[in-house]
């Protein structure tokens, strides 16, 4: 008697946590997808040259010429705006030209 519910005991602890993993892994691949979407939803807007300004939506560039406000840095280069050249630091928003308004750049992670 005591051996068949040691048994029956055992069954039920691998099915709740066969559950309990199944329910796991659905949640952190439906995380890893949303995180996947929203990666390649940035990556094809920063593929252009500008972007709206989500309050006035005037287009903002990308690409030109710009300051490093990393402390120590201070660098102005020429190119995209996401990374400095000198220091390697990245730029999470620029300001709107039209309203002054800050529009996020990079995507913190």
């Amino acid at each position: 008697m005591a051996g068949k519910k040691s048994v029956i005991w055992r069954a039920i602890k691998a099915t709740f946590l066969l559950v309990f993993y199944a329910v796991y892994g659905v949640v952190f691949l439906l995380g890893c997808m949303i995180r996947l979407v929203r990666r390649l939803s940035w990556g094809t807007r920063l593929l252009r040259n500008t972007i709206s300004c989500p309050y006035c939506h005037h287009e903002v560039p990308l690409v030109g010429r710009y300051l490093c406000s990393t402390p120590g840095c201070g660098a102005e280069f020429q190119g995209f705006i996401q990374k400095c050249n000198i220091c390697g630091s990245g730029c999470l928003w620029t300001p709107c030209p039209r309203c002054n308004a800050a529009v996020q750049v990079g995507m913190r992670i």
